[in-house]
């Protein structure tokens, strides 16, 4: 008994690393999941509600044309993303369970050196073990910027052809349709506006943590973990990177177009005359207020999405990259 306690106190700084990452994973994944499962009713109400209006509006518009999936620049990378996320999980923690750094390696595996067929069906036990957390982080990844993507692409062409129809803020009848549709569009960002402060936070803070850690490891560890292991971390600092630049200009877009919308209609509305139609118009549009999309924790927002964000964004990703490459020593570090 006592060779065997012995033996399975030899437990490295990565193999307690991976085992940190692995229950952080699967405690976050289940808390995710069970968000999404409460949530589900909100966020499909969201959606029906965004596309029903965008086919409202379309209605009223000539310019229905349908774009060219070869040139859905957005819909190619969300779809490579998605591919590479179902595969990322096996592609990361067989090499783990290979190279012996998982957890489980110094418990169960120093016991049965000598029995090759124990040795065998306690692998695939270490990888059944290490997977499941994998494979829901990256589902509840994928699922999340498939959704925020499909409500943002709605919520835009909503917009833009609010913008496409500015015109008709000339006329009494006519504007009063427009006016309709940004009052609707209004209530379904208010219905949303929890979880997708939520979820933007989460993907935000998420790109920002993982960014920065898979840009140190890839900079910093290159000489310390094995070569097929060491592959998922500049892979993923790129796959990360292209995801930021996909969401966030999508998140920018919303409050943008909607300011730009928003002038066209001021200028518009001086083409009414000086009525008594032009000074209602004037007024309705000075409490008219451009849709946004911002990130907060529950119905706290903590800043709008806008052009400033980007730079901000990309600020805090380059200075907590530098900090920790300057600041963390790793010579000491042993796989």
């Amino acid at each position: 008994m006592s060779s065997i306690l012995t033996k399975t106190r030899t437990v490295s700084t990565m193999n307690l690393i991976i085992f940190g990452v692995i229950a952080a994973t699967s405690l976050f994944a289940g808390s995710a999941e069970l968000a999404a499962s409460i949530m589900a009713e909100e966020i499909v109400i969201g959606i029906n509600n965004l596309i029903k209006l965008e086919r409202s509006l379309l209605k009223g518009t000539k310019n229905t044309k349908i774009p060219d999936s070869r040139k859905d620049v957005v819909g190619i990378a969300l779809n490579v993303a998605i591919i590479v996320l179902a595969i990322y999980p096996y592609f990361a923690f067989i090499p783990i369970c290979y190279l012996n750094l998982d957890p489980l390696y110094p418990i169960l595996f120093q016991n049965f050196q000598g029995n090759l067929f124990i040795k065998t069906s306690l692998f695939f036990l270490r990888i059944l073990l290490c997977l499941p957390g994998a494979i829901e982080i990256a589902r509840i990844v994928s699922s999340t910027m498939l959704i925020l993507t499909i409500g943002l692409k709605c919520a835009l062409n909503s917009i833009r052809i609010l913008g496409l129809r500015s015109w008709q803020i000339s006329f009494r009848l006519k504007s009063n349709t427009l006016f309709l549709a940004h009052s609707q569009l209004t209530i379904i960002f208010s219905l949303i506006i929890i979880i997708q402060s939520t979820v933007t936070a989460f993907l935000m803070g998420f790109g920002l943590v993982g960014t920065v850690g898979y840009n140190f490891v890839t900079l910093k560890m290159h000489g310390l973990i094995p070569m097929p292991l060491y592959l998922v971390f500049p892979s993923c600092s790129i796959l990360m990177q292209g995801l930021i630049n996909i969401l966030i200009p999508l998140a920018i877009s919303v409050y943008e177009d909607s300011a730009e919308v928003l002038n066209k209609w001021v200028y518009w509305s001086h083409k009414a005359g000086e009525g008594g139609y032009h000074a209602l118009c004037q007024r309705r549009l000075r409490s008219t207020r451009p849709h946004w999309f911002g990130a907060g924790v529950g119905q706290y927002t903590l800043f709008v999405i806008k052009k400033s964000t980007k730079v901000t964004f990309y600020m805090a990703i380059l200075s907590y990259t530098i900090d920790s490459l300057l600041a963390i020593d790793v010579k000491g570090f042993t796989v």
